[in-house]
């Protein structure tokens, strides 16, 4: 909320978490794609295709189901949706950045905690529960997150690895 305010003439802000430090210039652009368009959805988030067999038990792994327009219905850390009769509905891996439009990003700093947020983990449900759409973007995979101490050191390993 403070770069809000600070910088009124930004139509859009990114907020890009410490514990993605490898997230490419490609999936910031995906990000705030809706925005260079000229549209201005109050949020946007990014995802990208879930690998199914490593991915849908693990609680460390956000899902996002989206309606037809790619808002977002529901973010869990469990496996959603859950597949009583068909495999094939889309389930997405969220990967935790950010994109607000400027005057949400205040309103969003003034929202208060909700349940599903606390029960979950997750802040963007925050914004779910509040009536606010949020918008998926997508990208083609995810890149490491540090979320344990194993991708701690997995990520040490690769910013320590030579670059050919």
């Amino acid at each position: 909320a403070e770069v809000a305010q600070r910088y009124p003439e930004m139509r859009a802000i990114a907020n890009v978490q410490g514990d993605q430090p490898f997230v490419t210039a490609q999936m910031l652009t995906q990000l705030v794609s809706p925005y260079l368009k000229g549209e201005f959805p109050a949020m946007t988030t990014l995802a990208c295709p879930l690998d199914m067999a490593t991915n849908y038990q693990d609680p460390n792994s956000v899902k996002v189901v989206c309606d037809r327009k790619s808002h977002a219905l529901y973010f869990s850390r469990a496996p959603i949706p859950y597949f009583r009769n068909s495999g094939d509905a889309p389930v997405f891996h969220h990967l935790g950045l950010y994109a607000f439009e400027r005057d949400f990003l205040s309103k969003y700093a003034q929202l208060s905690p909700t349940l599903l947020e606390e029960c979950e983990g997750l802040e963007q449900l925050r914004v779910l529960e509040h009536g606010f759409a949020i918008r998926v973007c997508l990208t083609e995979r995810a890149v490491l997150e540090i979320n344990t101490p194993e991708d701690l050191v997995q990520a040490q390993a690769l910013i320590m690895a030579p670059t050919a």
